[in-house]
């Protein structure tokens, strides 16, 4: 877990940064103009990447428990079912 952790709040926290770097560059501005606007809509398109991620983030660990239920990882599991066959 901890190991996912590292890997989903790095890029997570990049984003927010970028996002931050942004809101702060396009509150600067006096007037809208088209570089706030295009600030703004850049701001949108990391917000949903950033949600993006957190599901990913989700998705993971769920898989993970989910392996963790019958005492060994995911993995281990589908590769014994695979190689059963």
């Amino acid at each position: 877990m901890r190991r996912l952790f590292l890997f989903h709040s790095r890029r997570i926290s990049e984003a927010e940064s970028d996002m931050k770097e942004a809101a702060d560059q396009a509150d600067s501005y006096a007037r809208s103009c088209p570089a706030e606007k295009e600030l703004r809509a850049f701001i949108d398109s990391v917000k949903k990447e950033v949600a993006k991620y957190r599901k990913e983030w989700v998705g993971s660990v769920q898989q993970l428990l989910a392996g963790d239920a019958d005492g060994q990882p995911a993995e281990k599991r589908q590769k014994t079912s695979s190689g059963a066959q």
